[in-house]
């Protein structure tokens, strides 16, 4: 083990005693995660997937594994055209992102394809070919307002009908099958179920979403992951999940667990924030990073920096002057840059993008950590 890895976990765990000093770890531990007692969502979860949530533990003891919302889908001015797949993070650096995630947004139409475009048949060949390249899988799900069928941004009507003591729960039972039918059929070559990590309702907090906080409380927010949960696992028999919590930034536990699902329905503990140039992004992430840190020690999960970046990269040294400094020494499991489309924005560069070269430095760096590293 180098030294930089034995400081980078004393470090953490440090941060994560300091501020919860009735968290107590056997002397043969570095990491806070137990893996004899650390409990699942899922009581049938096969040990593929238990497996799974182990090796994310086990990147976070090497560093950072970097992520790219649609990497292999497509890119700044392509799109996927025949395996194997590309993907700017690849053109710009030659290797592929660790953690490669794709939005089920639409499947809960019976649409072809995603809210972005993606045929949701290539996705599952995405997705089995990054898996089996040694890639991560993150599955996140702009779904439409489950009432009128508008936009995820709709946010008109009684949203909270679709809660289990609501009168039209059976809209939210036929949107969680179409999930389940999606991820049951992700196989790998020999027919195995390919483990993924599924974020639902994320940025719960926020007032953006139908499923935020203009239109559910806070406990009913709750209910609506718990039920969730519930659907995939116990009615439609998916059993190689874990379970994501997302919400918009962590200044605080209370203000992070005040729409927390409970321990028994969350398997990683994950944060959102991006960068909107206020001068606010490092110590606002950083102080989300921290805050999930010591939730993770005390409640024995994971923890990732679930969705973050700048919009078309305008600071050529963002990579080194802003996101690495957030990352460093976090004991993060991963950090997922959302998605390159010309036509909207850019999270990652291309080739000649402005901050490319920068980039290059930041993956460099032995704890950020691209497909070959984990």
């Amino acid at each position: 083990m180098s030294a930089k890895l034995i400081s980078i976990l004393t470090l953490t765990t440090l941060l994560i005693i300091g501020c919860a000093d009735d968290v107590e770890f056997p002397d043969a531990m570095i990491s806070p995660i137990d893996f004899e007692t650390a409990q699942l969502a899922d009581p049938n979860a096969t040990q593929d997937l238990v497996d799974f949530r182990n090796k994310l533990v086990e990147v976070s003891y090497k560093g950072v594994a970097f992520g790219h919302q649609d990497a292999t889908a497509y890119g700044f001015n392509w799109v996927h055209s025949g395996f194997p797949s590309t993907s700017d993070v690849f053109q710009v650096s030659g290797d592929f992102p660790a953690v490669v995630g794709f939005d089920l947004g639409r499947i809960e139409l019976g649409r072809r394809a995603n809210i972005n475009s993606i045929n949701f048949e290539l996705m599952k060949e995405l997705i089995q070919e990054a898996h089996e390249s040694g890639s991560i899988i993150t599955l996140s799900w702009h779904a439409a307002n489950p009432i009128n069928r508008g936009s995820p941004w709709n946010l008109n009507g009684l949203i909270n009908r679709i809660l289990p003591t609501g009168d039209r729960h059976d809209i939210l039972e036929a949107y969680v099958s179409q999930v389940a039918d999606f991820i049951n059929d992700l196989t790998d070559a020999e027919g195995k179920a390919i483990p993924v990590i599924f974020r639902p309702w994320h940025e719960t907090n926020g007032h953006w979403f139908w499923w935020g906080n203009e239109t559910l409380t806070s406990e009913e927010s709750k209910e609506l992951y718990r039920s969730t949960v519930d659907l995939l696992v116990n009615t439609n028999d998916v059993h190689n999940v874990l379970f994501a919590y997302s919400p918009n930034c962590a200044l605080s536990e209370e203000e992070y667990l005040s729409y927390y699902p409970g321990d028994e329905y969350v398997d990683l503990l994950g944060v959102d924030v991006y960068d909107f140039q206020d001068e606010n992004f490092v110590d606002i992430a950083t102080t989300s990073l921290e805050t999930i840190a010591r939730l993770g020690a005390i409640k024995n999960k994971p923890f990732a920096f679930t969705e973050t970046g700048l919009e078309n990269i305008r600071e050529n040294d963002w990579w080194t002057n802003k996101l690495y400094p957030v990352l460093q020494n976090t004991g993060a499991s991963y950090v997922m840059l959302w998605r390159n489309d010309e036509k909207v924005h850019w999270y990652v560069p291309f080739i000649g993008q402005a901050s490319e070269e920068n980039f290059k430095s930041f993956i460099s760096r032995p704890d950020i950590l691209l497909r070959s590293d984990i």
